[in-house]
């Protein structure tokens, strides 16, 4: 659909849903989640909906794709091993591997804009807090530590900031944080940024390109 909502444009036609999905970085092809396979799998499609590819095979559901800022990568959950961890695959299908490595829920990432991390919410101390994992490594940092629930992280362009929704004034509301090149262990609430103050629910910030 054009960006006022005209003229919108059927994608995706099968007995399955089709979810979550995301331009890639170069507008050119979009990841989704299908169940057109029995349970839910990443796919990857032209921008037009033509030539759809199953990246994906497992036997729990894999979802919420993410694409990587050079287009190479997608990071998605899956629990295909029992609970719900974060996995890369290249945009071709090769490479996949499993990033964490935990009891608790991982759940949708965001890429650093280097692409060397992943910001993640996690429910392993009971309550869901972020987390940045190293691609390469699959060290663990943890970002924060608070009593409410922070989810829903999104890296900013300039790497600089992440952006996410916070539980712990009565309602979901949008903050940010400031990640150091250092990055500490921890930030605390008196460094986040609220963003929205309203009566409502806010959550699931997207950041302009």
């Amino acid at each position: 659909a054009n960006s006022d909502g005209s003229q919108p444009h059927r994608l995706t036609q099968t007995s399955g849903d089709n979810t979550h999905p995301v331009w890639s970085p170069d507008g050119q092809k979009i990841a989704f989640s299908s169940g057109r396979t029995g349970n839910f799998e990443v796919f990857v499609m032209d921008a037009a909906g033509h030539n759809p590819v199953q990246l994906t095979t497992s036997r729990g559901f894999d979802e919420w794709p993410v694409w990587s800022a050079d287009g190479q990568q997608i990071a998605f959950v899956s629990d295909r091993d029992g609970n719900v961890e974060i996995y890369t695959i290249n945009a071709d299908g090769s490479n996949q591997q499993r990033l964490t490595h935990h009891p608790a829920d991982d759940w949708p990432a965001s890429w650093s804009p280097d692409g060397s991390k992943l910001v993640f919410s996690s429910n392993r101390d009971s309550n869901w807090d972020l987390y940045i994992v190293e691609v390469d490594s699959g060290k663990i940092l943890r970002l924060t530590n608070d009593a409410a629930n922070e989810r829903e992280p999104v890296w900013s362009p300039d790497g600089q900031l992440i952006a996410f929704a916070y539980d712990g004034n009565g309602n979901w509301d949008i903050f940010t944080l400031p990640v150091p090149p250092a990055y500490p262990t921890e930030i605390p609430p008196e460094e986040w940024s609220q963003v929205t103050n309203t009566a409502v629910d806010e959550r699931y910030p997207v950041w302009l390109p």
